[in-house]
């Protein structure tokens, strides 16, 4: 089992939590569960979800989709997300 960790600012949590929410489907068809969204409380605009898969060469594909790429920089990414990938142990 891996574990998929993509931190990134955002300009606007709510819009971008709305439009992450809609796109739920892809990422359950790519194997990715999201197993949480983290916001900063200290800068609200800096999140970072964690994913959950057993396929990581499937969860990696989906992330670097030119489609998953164009709806992060439609929902506000302000930056290419910083990603993680790992083996839960």
């Amino acid at each position: 089992m891996f574990a998929i960790l993509v931190k990134f600012s955002l300009k606007d949590f709510d819009v971008w939590r709305q439009k992450f929410d809609a796109a739920a489907g892809p990422r359950e068809t790519a194997g990715l569960r999201t197993i949480s969204v983290i916001r900063s409380v200290d800068d609200p605009g800096k999140v970072m979800v964690v994913f959950e898969t057993e396929d990581l060469a499937r969860g990696k594909a989906h992330l670097s989709d030119p489609e998953t790429r164009k709806g992060q920089a439609d929902s506000g990414f302000l930056a290419p997300p910083e990603v993680f990938f790992g083996e839960l142990k």
